[in-house]
């Protein structure tokens, strides 16, 4: 990271193991403060299972100083076990405080079904997956409208876009990032290459046109 010019690096959760409670921060912690030449910090993942500690884990968090950034929301299954589809589950997340990113994917619209193209991907992973997760993270944000941190991760469509545009102007205090890949790539001009096989999917021309068009707006916030 140092030598490619990066001086923060931020770990996500679904790793092995997942971080999804302290004791597992806090061995992370201790290999980074041991190893790092860089700024770091964590993410905790959110699941069914621990929504209901979330206070507890990030009290102790900033009891032993590890350095917890915000809660990760798989909303759709993509590496490892972390999913949480539980809408009370998710208010449960923007209650505690710290800015919350998704993956937002709405698990019930994703197919298993195998594929041998990027575009048979696309449509186990469609773009109607990520609208309908985007709504579901406003109804679980409704209720905490004026505190939640929202952040999308790595938007891929143009429907999805809109949708996080929607209630940007509802007065929601949203972050939208683009990836290189989703900026740069559509299945319009890669149609063979395992290398781009990503969650959420390469998509089409019109929505990769749509994110370039929000970037160069400032409507997408960041390159993630």
């Amino acid at each position: 990271a140092l030598a490619g010019g990066f001086t923060y690096v931020l770990d996500m959760p679904n790793n092995t193991p997942a971080a999804t409670d302290f004791d597992i921060l806090k061995k992370k912690t201790e290999i980074a403060k041991k190893d790092s030449l860089v700024n770091f910090g964590f993410y905790l993942g959110l699941t069914e299972e621990n929504s209901t500690h979330l206070s507890e884990i990030l009290e102790q968090c900033k009891k032993d100083s590890v350095p917890i950034i915000g809660t990760k929301v798989f909303l759709g299954a993509s590496t490892g076990s972390l999913l949480a589809e539980n809408i009370e589950n998710i208010e449960k997340a923007f209650a505690v405080g710290v800015p919350v990113l998704f993956h937002g994917e709405e698990n019930s619209l994703l197919k298993n079904s195998v594929f041998t193209t990027l575009e048979q991907h696309e449509a186990n992973r469609p773009a109607k997956a990520e609208i309908e997760a985007i709504r579901k993270i406003k109804k679980a944000a409704e209720k905490y409208k004026n505190t939640a941190k929202i952040y999308i991760c790595h938007l891929s469509s143009d429907g999805g876009l809109q949708e996080a545009l929607k209630m940007r102007n509802e007065g929601f205090n949203i972050y939208l990032e683009a990836t290189p890949h989703h900026l740069v790539l559509n299945l319009e001009a890669i149609t063979s290459s395992p290398i781009a096989k990503v969650n959420p999917p390469i998509r089409h021309k019109n929505d990769m046109t749509a994110l370039q068009n929000a970037l160069k707006n400032s409507q997408i916030d960041c390159i993630g």
